[in-house]
């Protein structure tokens, strides 16, 4: 399969029956000659108000269709897709906005008013509503406030009215084609940019690492769940999805809706991450005869705590399903998916490096760590990164004619070469000179009773380094919970591991991907 190529070049080559369905959403059925005249539609568009070839294009939506349309129409004109969180505040979107040179804009409409305010703009906006592809007996209800348009303001169903066109610009893949907003390796916000070639690559080796392993083939189901601004939702649920089935979507995620969906279409592939396997497992009506239908369950972005994925597999045996849950690693610096454990989900580790992509584990000095010893990891793949933007410092390392980037984050690999997860460097606690790892505190933390989920961060506790734990948990505990905790932590893992705080609340903050935002928790005050 040539790589080499835009992504819309690389769907359409891919195309070659015109019925075949590639999108359900809520009983609509988009096939691929709807598709590609909707993406043709809004590439017209697009060229109409002036973008071309390397201008970035601001993608604010959930995961509704007009999401995948717009990105590949983007694509298809050689321009950059700036995919954001839907949610994003008004002063953090205009911001992004300035810092990207962003020319056009897609938002969710029921945010329009609250970012846009008068409702006009000096760069093309379309506004577009979860009704706009819904079938025509559900468009009587809509969900959604009346837009009045000013302004550079169009709605999604005037640009398809419009019924405009674009011819394609030729690419070698090799440009940039998506800004993803990461943490980066450092931690710091930073602007992850991507070619074509990242993801067509990312597609193809995931698909070879897993198709044998998980009898998938051309025609897969997958769950789109995962948002489409995160990496492992833009390649796997969109780009892989469309190119080698359909993909069903889901605005936002919701367990009872998820059960819903499945059981009126067949799932094959679910990608997710460990909050939505969580809520997944205490959703009763998630077990039956539709669960036969899974043959590849993918969790990312986290680690699955065992007792959660335990469960899942139990739901999915009772109903005779035998697939396992297969936990992975990546980056969004190699356009998400950087290894998947095919072989053996039970070993506790994050598996081998998938189709063309190669691991090094090395220490702070610079040499190359062996077998079991800890160090940073770093990945060498056909889907890194063409660097930050603005010029940001990269963490490439050149070697041996390689590109490898430094990755931010700790663990080790076995004799067979099976990655172990450990912790992100920026995360660690040093106390005493000794590495405290948060995520050992929050793993022993979550086995403790009455503790959903916990968050483990950096606190200045009597002038000295010291462990706060934010725990989340099912209603009140019993006096002297606390000091039970601690007790119970401290049989588990080291003194230094003991946390001199213990925070509760009903309701752990999360982040866009539903891990713990520990960088909202973590404070340097003195807590004497």
């Amino acid at each position: 399969m040539d790589t080499r190529k835009s992504m819309f070049a690389f769907l359409k080559e891919a195309f070659a029956d015109g019925k075949a369905e590639k999108i359900y959403y809520y009983g609509k059925r988009l096939n691929a000659q709807v598709f590609l005249e909707h993406v043709d539609k809004t590439a017209g568009f697009l060229t109409s108000v002036g973008i071309k070839k390397g201008d970035s294009v601001g993608i604010c939506l959930p995961n509704i269709p007009q999401a995948a349309i717009v990105f590949y129409a983007v694509n298809k004109i050689g321009a950059i897709a700036n995919v954001m969180h839907p949610k994003t505040g008004a002063g953090s979107l205009r911001d992004t906005v300035i810092r990207t040179d962003t020319k056009a804009l897609f938002l969710f409409d029921r945010f329009l008013k609250k970012n846009i305010g008068k409702g006009e703009s000096k760069i093309p906006i379309v506004y577009c509503r979860l009704s706009d592809y819904l079938p025509s007996y559900k468009k009587l209800f809509r969900i959604t406030e009346p837009v009045i348009c000013k302004k550079n303001i169009f709605s999604y169903e005037t640009v398809l009215r419009k019924n405009l066109s674009a011819a394609e610009v030729p690419s070698d893949g090799s440009e940039a084609a998506v800004y993803l907003h990461s943490s980066g390796t450092t931690g710091a916000p930073k602007t992850v940019v991507l070619s074509s070639f990242a993801f067509n690559e990312l597609a193809v080796n995931v698909f070879d690492t897993v198709k044998d392993v998980c009898e998938i083939d051309d025609r897969i189901s997958v769950l789109m769940i995962l948002p489409l601004f995160h990496g492992f939702g833009l390649g796997i649920c969109v780009h892989l999805a469309l190119w080698k089935g359909r993909m069903l979507a889901l605005p936002l995620f919701n367990a009872k809706n998820t059960v819903r969906l499945m059981k009126k279409e067949p799932v094959n592939v679910i990608p997710g991450v460990p909050g939505m396997f969580r809520k997944l497992v205490l959703e009763k009506s998630f077990r039956g005869e539709f669960l036969k239908n899974v043959k590849m369950v993918f969790c990312g972005g986290d680690r699955l705590d065992p007792e959660v994925k335990r469960n899942f597999e139990n739901r999915l045996r009772e109903s005779g399903c035998l697939t396992p849950v297969m936990e992975g690693y990546g980056l969004s610096e190699v356009a998400s998916v950087a290894s998947i454990n095919t072989f053996d989900p039970s070993n506790g580790s994050l598996g081998r490096p998938i189709s063309k992509v190669r691991f090094r584990i090395m220490s702070s000095d610079g040499k190359e760590c062996p077998p079991g010893e800890n160090g940073e990891i770093y990945v060498s793949s056909p889907s890194v990164m063409k660097g930050y933007l603005d010029g940001v410092e990269s963490g490439f390392v050149y070697s041996d004619g390689e590109t490898w980037l430094a990755s931010g984050d700790i663990g080790h690999l076995d004799a067979d070469g099976c990655l172990y997860y450990r912790e992100r460097i920026k995360r660690i606690i040093k106390i005493g000179g000794v590495n405290v790892f948060p995520q050992e505190i929050e793993e022993a933390a979550v086995k403790y009773p009455d503790v959903r989920n916990a968050c483990a961060v950096r606190i200045v506790y009597a002038g000295k380094p010291a462990v706060k734990l934010v725990v989340e948990t099912e209603g009140r505990p019993d006096v002297g919970f606390e000091e039970g905790l601690k007790n119970y932590i401290g049989k588990k893992l080291m003194p230094y591991a003991v946390p001199r705080v213990i925070e509760r609340t009903d309701k752990l903050r999360t982040n866009a991907m539903g891990k713990a935002d520990y960088r909202y928790y973590e404070e340097g005050r003195d807590k004497s």
